[in-house]
């Protein structure tokens, strides 16, 4: 049997689905009843949310979130390979950071956030695996720069790194240089 990874989702209908997710969860999640559940949800949303918006793979996406609870910055550095990237967390996300960062240190020990688990979720709640949000978002930075630049999007994400920086924060509105 044949297994296809990218399952050819949309970037801003996987966009809005994840963000449904989200806004779904936080409504519920100050009900006593299933609050670590859905304090999960409101966790692995936002790590996809953060995966979707940069083309990371699932485990940049899980280390990103967890740097950034800790630090002060919407942009946060992640090294991989003596490679760095800067990773731009989305409004929608900097908006709840204390509730997320509560959830995590109070609700999740610290070998609970793990990337298998954050996968597992993924394929369970979106019905998509993780690479096909990393795809979305290759087909989606294609399609505003160009189909020449494809194949070098594959070959080497640090070619397009400024390019792709400008166009999230140009989706996400993010103002270069600014603090939200």
């Amino acid at each position: 049997m044949i297994q296809i990874w990218n399952k050819k989702i949309k970037f801003e209908d996987a966009l809005n689905d994840l963000k449904d997710i989200f806004f779904n969860s936080l409504k519920f999640y100050f009900r006593k009843d299933r609050k670590k559940q859905i304090g999960k949800s409101l966790i692995y949303s936002s790590i996809a949310i953060i995966q979707l918006t940069n083309g990371l793979i699932a485990s940049e996406a899980v280390e990103s979130f967890k740097n950034w609870l800790l630090m002060d910055n919407p942009i946060c550095v992640l090294r991989r390979k003596r490679i760095e990237r800067k990773v731009i967390i989305p409004p929608i996300l900097e908006k709840y950071k204390k509730l997320l960062k509560k959830i995590y240190l109070e609700e999740f020990n610290k070998n609970e956030l793990d990337v298998n688990k954050y996968r597992v979720w993924c394929q369970y709640n979106l019905k998509i695996n993780t690479h096909s949000l990393k795809y979305a978002f290759e087909e989606f930075i294609t399609k505003k720069i160009g189909e020449d630049f494809n194949l070098r999007i594959r070959k080497d994400h640090s070619l397009i790194q400024k390019v792709v920086e400008n166009e999230i924060r140009k989706k996400l509105d993010i103002q270069p240089n600014k603090h939200i």
